[in-house]
């Protein structure tokens, strides 16, 4: 399916701010605040909070999906990195193991502190970025704050 007129100037928005240079690291934050900014000047452009708020929605799930990827992804590595020392030495090659089984072990724990750091950058994005955009709005539309906590 075809994306709309409209839906096709969002995407196009949003993917030319979100460009990062290959050479420099990505600045989360700023990217972050690009797509939020396409998200609330969509939404006001159609007069439309819905749109505001499932596009952040839509963030925060993506977001929880990549930290759940990018998890498995790190343990894939540390076990393949296990297997490579295989025949190697045993006491190197048991305390990878171990390391591995822990980290393992503490992925609840990992996720949830990595999601809390997430959220709190939103969290300030929210409270710094948007708000001055938001007080910036035309009466008819107010976009509203989201809380996580």
């Amino acid at each position: 399916m075809a994306p709309s007129a409209t839906q096709s100037k969002f995407i196009r928005a949003a993917e030319g701010v979100a460009k990062p240079n290959k050479s420099a690291p990505v600045d989360l934050k700023a990217l972050l605040v690009s797509i939020h900014l396409a998200i609330l000047n969509r939404a006001k452009t159609a007069g439309n909070p819905s749109i505001d708020v499932l596009g952040r929605l839509a963030v925060l799930k993506f977001i929880r999906t990549e930290l759940h990827g990018q998890f498995a992804r790190i343990l894939e590595q540390c076990r393949m990195k296990a297997r490579s020392l295989e025949g190697v030495r045993q006491e190197k090659l048991m305390r990878t193991q171990e390391l591995v089984s822990s980290f393992q072990v503490r992925k609840k724990i990992i996720l949830r502190r990595a999601g809390q750091e997430m959220f709190r950058l939103l969290r300030e994005i929210e409270k710094e970025t948007l708000s001055r955009i938001a007080a910036r709005c035309s009466a008819s539309y107010r976009p509203t704050s989201i809380g996580f906590f």
